[in-house]
């Protein structure tokens, strides 16, 4: 399962999960001409997503039934939840997604919570932007779009 695709020192690395015995997330490096250089294990979960952020590896998803966040020396889970999108601002990271059956956001800075905030009842939700997220919610038996201010 592909999660995502950044550049670090300039090369492109793939984030995917695969699962063996459990699942695993790997990083799979490449020279700048797409050839195969290298792979390593980054941690046990399932990413949904992944970004770069200060030079870093940032993996959002789910391990068990919770959220989770991670990045080299820090981690993040709430219980029951999953994580959709991650947006690196400066030095906070948005996350998007879902908790307990409500669409979140939550902002984390150096695997700490600064806030969480419930947008909608049976839904998930996308970071698009500093103050903006959009998503989807079930609403009178129809999934329906999302946008709010955060």
């Amino acid at each position: 399962m592909i999660s995502g695709l950044v550049g670090l020192k300039g090369k492109p690395v793939l984030i995917g999960g695969l699962k063996e015995e459990r699942w695993k997330v790997k990083a799979f490096e490449f020279t700048e001409n797409g050839e195969l250089v290298g792979e390593r294990e980054l941690a046990e979960g399932i990413a949904l997503t992944a970004a770069r952020m200060d030079g870093k590896i940032i993996l959002g998803g789910y391990k068990g039934s919770d959220l989770w966040v991670r990045s080299e020396g820090w981690e993040v889970t709430l219980p029951n939840g999953a994580v959709t999108s991650l947006l690196p601002i400066g030095e906070d990271l948005l996350v998007g997604g879902e908790v307990k059956g409500k669409a979140a956001v939550i902002k984390v800075r150096n695997g700490e919570i600064l806030w969480e905030k419930e947008l909608w009842e049976r839904g998930w939700v996308e970071v698009l932007g500093e103050e903006i997220a959009a998503g989807v919610k079930e609403e009178e038996g129809k999934t329906v779009m999302v946008v709010e201010r955060i």
